[in-house]
């Protein structure tokens, strides 16, 4: 579980998300889009760090909506469940939880990475 009591993100449901995305466009097209995933994932991390660091509302804002979009598009639900919380955050302007959430979404951002990892693999 991670810190805000969510589960993980399941290999079955991310497995699940590939296969119908691989069905219904292509599987090397599903490869490339988790390649480019585990390549902007870290820099959108790293964006809203900032945004939550500098208290900017609208960085927050635009780079947890681009990075949960991203994230249930693959089936990340989780992932895409803290980025939903922090677009929210920013968007209300609730106190910012700097250090948990990010930390919550490089650790989940972490078994994502692993499991597309090992998608592509299978897949190569």
């Amino acid at each position: 579980m991670s810190t805000n009591g969510q589960n993980f993100t399941t290999e079955e449901n991310l497995y699940k998300r590939l296969d119908e995305l691989a069905s219904e466009l292509d599987h090397d097209f599903t490869v490339e889009i988790s390649q480019l995933y585990i390549q902007d994932a870290p820099l959108q991390i790293e964006a809203i760090a900032e945004a939550l660091k500098g208290k900017n509302t609208n960085a927050l804002i635009q780079s947890a909506h681009k990075l949960k979009g991203s994230s249930l598009n693959i089936g990340a639900a989780c992932l895409g469940s803290i980025c939903l919380r922090l677009e929210q955050m920013g968007r209300s302007g609730l106190p910012y939880e700097e250090a948990g959430a990010v930390q919550d979404l490089r650790t989940e951002f972490d078994v994502v990475k692993t499991l597309l990892e090992e998608y592509i693999k299978k897949g190569s």
